[in-house]
């Protein structure tokens, strides 16, 4: 995987925003996308052969969200979960050629975030605690949240 900054996040002008919608859109290359995010910055982004894997964060004071979206080279989302952070920033510990391994700040878990070669159909207790019921649960699975043995 190579890191790259070709994503950036804008904001929705805040009288088209409706109660509980999405707020933020990313850019890619400086140009808007239809990608609306979670989220008030991205955290990382890296390219994998024709996807983009990335993350954006929210840091709010009741606590601290991550978003992590795979996304096609069409600029399309493939996947999306919501690791689990402890309420806590993540730290990037690995960078594999499928994934990354990180770790809580406050803690000493290390999970993995890899990446399908392709969508598989799947349901396990972390499909139904790491990602969102709507849209993404019941569709097929690219991105996999791996607890790793320390």
């Amino acid at each position: 995987m190579l890191e790259i900054a070709d994503f950036g996040i804008k904001s929705v002008e805040e009288h088209l925003v409706k109660l509980g919608e999405k707020n933020h859109y990313l850019t890619y290359k400086g140009e808007k996308t239809s990608i609306f995010v979670y989220g008030h910055e991205i955290s990382f982004q890296f390219k994998y052969k024709n996807e983009f894997l990335l993350a954006t964060v929210n840091d709010s004071i009741e606590g601290v969200d991550y978003w992590v979206m795979l996304i096609s080279a069409d600029l399309k989302v493939l996947d999306v979960c919501t690791p689990f952070t402890d309420d806590t920033f993540l730290k990037i510990k690995t960078i594999f050629k499928n994934g990354i391994e990180y770790e809580n700040f406050h803690s000493s878990e290390a999970w993995a975030i890899l990446i399908d070669d392709k969508p598989r159909w799947r349901w396990s207790m972390s499909d139904f605690k790491y990602r969102q019921l709507t849209g993404f649960l019941f569709a097929p699975r690219w991105l996999s949240l791996v607890k790793i043995a320390t």
